[in-house]
């Protein structure tokens, strides 16, 4: 990104921070980011943020792998590491994997 700035030092100072993005994954890479596998062939564990459709409610969850998924209605099986527990989750509904915001 470039841009020019013509005023003063003291308001560009103040400025800056909001300048610097942070860094976002966009939702097609998402799949491609939750398949990665260790050496050994085994997913490797990932966190996640989503919201619930029926409620609004952001869900996070520290530990999981991802069992399967579907193209055609766009939804992730998950597998929970601590409890053993699948949920599914609908692609749009993720709004943060491993702590980097994800952009439509």
């Amino acid at each position: 990104m470039c841009f020019f700035y013509v005023g003063d030092q003291q308001t560009l100072n103040r400025l800056i921070p909001f300048l610097i993005f942070d860094p976002m994954i966009h939702i097609s890479k998402l799949h491609i980011l939750m398949e990665k596998k260790d050496q050994n062939g085994r997913r490797l564990p990932f966190s996640l943020k989503f919201v619930k459709a029926s409620t609004g409610e952001v869900v996070t969850i520290n530990q999981a792998v991802l069992t399967s998924s579907y193209e055609g209605n766009r939804t992730y099986n998950i597998k929970l590491l601590p409890s053993g527990q699948v949920r599914k989750i609908r692609q749009l509904s993720v709004v943060e994997f491993e702590g980097e915001k994800v952009y439509l």
